[in-house]
């Protein structure tokens, strides 16, 4: 039987029932991305939702979601961006030993950079926000001026040459190390001066 992926929208709405019936607390947002984890399966959804609920059964929240899955907020991918426009190796790297250090989840993290640039791609297209997958209004506005489609073209595949490599190491901490410093070779030079402005301003 050739099964289709059930849509998030689905998932979501059968994990509210569910928390529902057993009387649990759950915020939209960390249902959401236990939807995404799932990537298209209901029994993946409603087991990543009975572990998170294992860890919080009082009030489950997308932090808690991250940190038992070793993600990075989306807030802090977006900032690891704008550190990456600023050509700023030393603050890059400094990031990557802090993810390191808190067991971040590489190859996802990889795989969420490169939707977050996707994102950047489409809206400079399109000027649709309904289109996006990731990011909404406040996200577009503080990353999409600063970076160009040809290079988030350039930084997809930079990352996605990365994680076809992760699957050959026991570490894929290299690879990704490696990726961050390439890209920080790609941001063109007029950019620099500009996201270096806003990074200051917040």
């Amino acid at each position: 039987f050739d099964f289709s992926k059930i849509t998030i929208d689905d998932i979501i709405y059968r994990m509210k029932t569910v928390v529902k019936e057993e009387n649990y607390l759950c915020d939209d947002e960390a249902l959401e991305l236990i939807a995404r984890l799932a990537d298209g399966g209901m029994r993946d959804a409603l087991s990543i939702l009975e572990q998170c609920l294992a860890y919080n059964d009082q009030h489950l929240t997308v932090d808690d979601v991250n940190h038992i899955y070793g993600i990075l907020s989306l807030d802090k991918k977006i900032d690891l961006l704008k550190v990456l426009l600023t050509k700023n190796m030393k603050k890059s790297l400094e990031l990557l030993e802090q993810m390191k250090s808190s067991g971040i989840d590489i190859k996802r993290l990889t795989l969420d950079i490169v939707d977050i640039l996707k994102d950047v791609i489409i809206y400079k297209n399109t000027n649709e926000i309904s289109l996006l997958f990731v990011l909404s209004k406040t996200y577009i506005d503080s990353l999409v001026p600063y970076i160009s489609c040809d290079e988030a073209f350039e930084f997809i595949d930079i990352l996605m040459d990365a994680s076809e490599k992760y699957a050959k190491v026991i570490n894929p901490f290299i690879y990704f190390e490696l990726a961050i410093l390439k890209i920080c070779n790609h941001v063109k030079e007029e950019k620099v001066i500009e996201v270096i402005k806003e990074v200051v301003k917040e």
